[in-house]
């Protein structure tokens, strides 16, 4: 049987390179749950073997958004910055990355990103993150989740004819299954094309992304919407058990949820088999 993993994401494009916003971004962590406090951090895999120091937030600083565009004031940088490595071997494994917003010479705003990925455990308090770093980020869209074996089970793979390969066909079933695998690795795709994948346990939207229509239908259909600094936060579940607990029922309501919100936004169509 596969073990569920936890996973919080959000994308944002507000800069992100201070020490002043990496500070408050890093303390929200160490300030969490002990067993998820890294004990290995880096600018790549290579750093991650190297123990470097951590044990406090100001251990972290000379690799907050170290690169050329490090010194730049206000505003977005115009160069790219070193995304934030982390990991937990014990009592659990549990890993996530800082990446920094920046601007790419055609003028695009790439966004910044928090990924966590970690084994499942009941009494760790990961709502709390999620609220904390969508109050400070302010998302352009984030989710907690909690991937059990319905979902983890959902086959991705498919095999391309030399024609398809040569010509960058999928049909529209390789598309779902790449739009499975990249939800279930917790991402929003390439910077510089974002998509909305699916809905998870816990869902946050930026002010004024869901109408009050909206919010009312929602509502209406017994689904529970709440305010978080101007933005909306969109329950599905309770808590993240209760997806291990009754997956039809998350399954149903996530349904239900992208049909009122506009199905034609999520790149994932149906709910697994």
């Amino acid at each position: 049987m596969r073990k569920s993993k936890v996973c919080l994401v959000l994308t944002s494009a507000i800069p992100t390179h201070s020490w002043e916003f990496g500070e408050k971004a890093l303390g929200i962590l160490y300030a969490g749950d002990p067993r998820l406090r890294p004990d290995r951090v880096g600018l790549d895999d290579t750093d991650l073997r190297k123990k470097l120091p951590c044990a406090m937030v100001q251990d972290l600083r000379p690799l907050w958004a170290s690169g050329p565009g490090a010194g730049q004031g206000e505003g977005v940088p115009t160069e790219a910055l070193s995304d934030l490595f982390w990991r937990r071997w014990k009592p659990l494994q549990a890993e996530g990355t800082f990446g920094q917003t920046w601007v790419n010479q055609k003028g695009s705003t790439l966004p910044s990103w928090v990924h966590l990925s970690s084994n499942f455990r009941p009494d760790i308090d990961f709502l709390s993150l999620f609220r904390e770093w969508c109050l400070l980020y302010t998302p352009d869209q984030a989710y907690l989740h909690m991937f059990g074996p319905e979902e983890l089970a959902v086959d991705t793979s498919y095999t391309l004819t030399i024609e398809e390969v040569r010509n960058g066909t999928r049909t529209p079933e390789m598309l779902q299954k790449d739009a499975w695998r990249t939800f279930k690795l917790g991402s929003f795709g390439a910077l510089w094309d974002q998509k909305r994948y699916n809905l998870g346990a816990i869902n946050y939207f930026p002010p004024g992304f869901l109408s009050p229509d909206t919010v009312s239908s929602l509502q209406g259909q017994g689904l529970s919407v709440d305010d978080l600094g101007g933005g909306t936060l969109l329950w599905l579940c309770e808590t993240l058990q209760d997806v291990k607990d009754d997956f039809p029922e998350f399954s149903r309501k996530r349904a239900l949820a992208k049909q009122i919100i506009g199905p034609d936004l999520f790149e994932i169509r149906d709910e697994p088999a």
